[in-house]
């Protein structure tokens, strides 16, 4: 059979509602020709892979009909039973990526490759540039550095290699290392001081050093735009970072997701306190999603705690249009007793500043393995909704 009895639309149709259906587009693609090309749209859409094998390269190279399809390409694994069997060979990589030309997301995972000098990925192993990628992830890597443990390295600074990906929208750091680029004015004399990139989303989690932090945040002034920031602030050392970073680049964001949900663990310590996270250079701010923790201490260290996001919704523009609190809840005894000992009429007089709020969402995350987390979570979010009188009820979820 050489052509489909559907008519055009329908044939499409039909080709969309088994895109998910591996096997079924599998087996159409081999009764009818004109399947195969519709079908490897989906088959190959995205590669997930260990390690850049020789054989898979192989195959790459020789069979340019698949990897053309080839759209997302997760490279390293989450599994730490086979840490020892994988490492990164830098001239696969190279070979790998220039074998998928139509490349638009790139994700890799070194958390468990093998610690090696091989997990070293030294500047000429990457394409000179790669226009189409829209998406970038990082996990576990160390960037302008060497290897460290089971992480590896890429000796590019983040600025030469954001200049491979022209197009990007999306960045991801995550337990990622940043190294120092305070050699901005020679990379400039590189050429690459002309880099715009204006992002949808970036996203920066567990950075551990607020060196690192710091070191990735004067990139940051080569985003015309950033639309949205996701980042979590795990240790005291990072709000001040985080703190210069917002009055640097405030004005170009307009969704804003801050994690505190474990800055209760370093509340006070060595005299930092997320409280001084300052809001106000962000002008331009429609949406604030703030992630929050409730029970991880007793008594007093919750009330400071919320008195604290009090303090930071203070700061932050009345053009909010979308407010929303993620909580986490510890299923003790004391979180119920602890949630009404807090000061929420200071919380809520904050709130009834946004004039044109539209929607205020609360989600409540609980352990699952907890029998009455349910039930707990209902009854947490009905003392919420009691507790914020100013807020309309047409606006809240």
């Amino acid at each position: 059979m050489h052509s489909p009895s559907l008519p055009p639309d329908i044939f499409e149709e039909v080709i969309r509602h088994l895109r998910f259906e591996h096997l079924s587009l599998s087996a159409c693609s081999l009764v009818c020709r004109t399947w195969v090309y519709p079908a490897r749209r989906h088959l190959f859409y995205s590669l997930q892979v260990p390690e850049a094998r020789s054989d898979l390269l192989q195959f790459l190279s020789t069979t340019p009909e698949v990897s053309q399809h080839i759209k997302e390409l997760r490279l390293g694994h989450d599994n730490p039973l086979v840490k020892s069997r994988h490492r990164l060979n830098p001239s696969s990589l190279r070979r790998l990526l220039q074998c998928l030309p139509s490349l638009r997301s790139l994700s890799i995972n070194a958390g468990f490759w093998e610690p090696s000098m091989t997990n070293d990925i030294p500047s000429e192993a990457l394409p000179l540039n790669f226009p189409l990628l829209h998406s970038l992830s990082l996990t576990r890597v160390i960037i302008g550095g060497g290897t460290y443990g089971g992480i590896f390295g890429i000796r590019y600074s983040l600025l030469r290699l954001l200049a491979l990906f022209p197009s990007l929208k999306q960045v991801h750091l995550l337990h990622t290392w940043v190294g120092d680029d305070s050699h901005l004015a020679q990379v400039s004399n590189e050429g690459l001081s002309s880099l715009d990139l204006a992002l949808e989303k970036l996203v920066i989690h567990s950075q551990q050093s607020p060196g690192s932090l710091l070191n990735f945040f004067q990139v940051t002034r080569c985003f015309r735009e950033i639309h949205q920031l996701d980042i979590s602030c795990p240790e005291a050392g990072l709000v001040q970072p985080l703190h210069d970073f917002l009055i640097e680049a405030g004005s170009r964001i307009t969704n804003l997701r801050l994690d505190l949900t474990c800055a209760v663990h370093w509340v006070m310590a060595e005299n930092v306190r997320f409280d001084e996270v300052d809001l106000s250079p962000c002008s331009s701010l429609k949406t604030l999603h703030l992630c929050l923790g409730l029970g991880e201490q007793a008594g007093w260290h919750d009330v400071w705690y919320w008195n604290a996001v009090a303090h930071i919704l203070t700061t932050a523009t009345t053009s909010i249009q979308s407010l929303v609190f993620e909580v986490s809840v510890h299923h003790r005894s004391q979180n119920l007793k602890t949630f009404k000992a807090i000061d929420w009429m200071r919380v809520d007089d904050v709130i009834s500043r946004f004039s044109t709020l539209k929607n205020f969402v609360i989600h409540i995350q609980t352990d699952p393995t907890e029998n009455q987390g349910q039930v707990h979570s209902e009854e947490l979010k009905e003392a919420f909704r009691a507790r914020f009188p100013s807020v309309p009820s047409e606006i809240f979820h």
